[in-house]
Formats: C-alpha cells, structure tokens, sequence
C-alpha cells in the first residue's frame, strides 16, 4: 500500500484516505497521546494496538460516522446482509455467501438491523434543528478533514476532523454513545478524555490554519430514543487538558529517548513505581 507523505507543514488535507491519515508515519495522534497522559492510559495501549480486538462500540462508531459524514460511500465500503435465521440450512448459506462476497469486494459486512440502526442515526441528526444547520450543505463545510502541523513543544501532530466549517470557525466531532445526557457525557469525556481530544484540535487547527475554532461534540445515543444533543466544553476545563497535553508530551519525548529496554519497562504501565491512591485524586503520589 502506497501511502501518501505530508511534503511541508503546516497542511490541511481533504480526501485523504483514512488508512493513510492512520499509518502516516512520524506524527502524533491524539489517540495516542492521550495514553501518555496521567490517568488515562499506558504506553503499553499504544505499544500493542495492532493486537487489539476490535469492539462492537469502534464497529458501531465507524458505521455511524460514515452513514451521517460520507453517505455515498456507505455502499462502497458495506454490503448489507438480508435479515436471515441463521439456524436453518438456508439461512447459513446466505450468510456465508454473504461473507464469501464481503472478503472478496474488500468490503465490511453489516446486518439489516445495524444498517436500519445507523439510518435512523442519521435520520434524527438531520431532523435536530441544531445539528441540521451544522451538518447539511447549505455552509460550506468539510467532512473528514485531516490536519498536520509541527507542536510548539517540538513534536508532529495530526488530527482528523469529522467535520469543519471554517467559516463559522466550528470543528465537530460526531459521538455515537449509549446515552446522551448530560450527566452521561460528562462521566464519558473524563473516562475517555474527550477533553484533550477538543483542546488538542482547537491548538492544532489554529496552528494549521490561524482561526481560533470551537469544538463542539455531536452526541447521537445509538438505541431508543436516539436523542441528538451538540456539546462544547468550557474553557477553563480546556485549559486544564492543555496542562495535560503538556505533560502527556513530556512523557512523549521520555519514552523517545530511552536508551535501554528497562527504562522503557518502567514506562510502560499506568505509572511508574508504586501509587498510593487517595480519596482525591490529585493528591496521589508515588512512594517508589
């Protein structure tokens, strides 16, 4: 696979092919920063990610990103099997005929129970007089948009927006999730640290292009009632993800220069030595 080479930075890039934006080598994605970052990940998250199974959610999402965000190219990249009984001898040799077709068109196989699923997604996005007017044609925006430009803190990034308006100075980034409440969400952004996800495309887009953009989130709940709900996330709450950005980075270059396999070992894992966990968290500290 020929994979396409950013020739300067910064750049802002359309219709890249996800697999290229994924395997472009040398820069860092915010994926896998936030597993340098305190609390959240590991480095051995990062370090054995080609060995990670993919999950019913990841399937779920990127069905759900590319029926709302790349429409016409649903049939390109799916086939979608007929709802069959999988217990009669008929019923098994639709699906693997089904699979037989998939694997040999390179495509990802659905069921017609995910791929009504994902329409009604798409439906509800449409219908939400606040995501429509983000979402559809009438503003030029730009879907699957990735960016690359070198940090301030001597690093390469990248970032992959779902969708960007740059007249309105707007990036947003689609969430399928099983609740969408506010309460929900909130308790999801700490868990999968949305918030360095949102401070890390604001820096980089203003880096790349000079607008100084608002993150919004497009939270679809993926089962009844499939509510639609847009989320930003207030400053000082970014302010503190760029502390961690920061730190995250930091840990980056450490990893980067180590010069034997057991200062790696010590890396690796949530932290390094023994942690006495406290009532508050900030108060941690380690005793090794």
């Amino acid at each position: 696979m020929t994979i396409k080479s950013v020739k300067s930075l910064p750049a802002l890039i359309q219709n890249l092919p996800f697999e290229d934006y994924l395997n472009m080598p040398g820069f860092l994605h915010n994926s896998q920063l936030k597993n340098y970052t305190p609390g959240q990940g590991s480095i051995n998250h990062n370090e054995s990610a080609d060995l990670r199974p993919e999950s019913s959610p990841f399937r779920e999402g990127t069905l759900g990103h590319t029926t709302v965000l790349e429409f016409d190219d649903v049939h390109d990249r799916y086939i979608c099997m007929p709802k069959v009984d999988a217990r009669t001898k008929q019923g098994k040799e639709m699906k693997r005929l089904a699979e037989q077709q998939a694997a040999a068109e390179g495509k990802e196989l659905m069921n017609q129970d995910e791929f009504t699923r994902a329409l009604r997604w798409r439906e509800n996005i449409l219908n939400d007089p606040y995501s429509k007017k983000l979402m559809t044609n009438g503003l030029t925006g730009h879907n699957e948009v990735s960016g690359f430009w070198r940090h301030e803190l001597g690093v390469d990034a990248c970032l992959r927006a779902d969708r960007f308006l740059p007249d309105l100075d707007i990036i947003i980034d689609a969430k399928f999730m099983a609740s969408g409440s506010p309460e929900s969400f909130r308790r999801d952004i700490f868990k999968y640290r949305f918030d360095i996800q949102a401070a890390w495309y604001i820096e980089g887009m203003y880096a790349i292009t000079g607008q100084v953009c608002d993150f919004m989130f497009l939270v679809c709940e993926k089962s009844w009632p499939w509510n639609v709900q847009l989320y930003r996330i207030e400053d000082e709450w970014l302010e503190n993800a760029r502390e961690d950005i920061k730190k995250g980075i930091d840990k980056y270059h450490q990893w980067c220069n180590c010069t034997t396999d057991e200062d790696r070992n010590k890396l690796k894992s949530y932290h390094e030595g023994i942690l006495t966990l406290t009532m508050r968290r900030e108060n941690e500290r380690n005793i090794i």
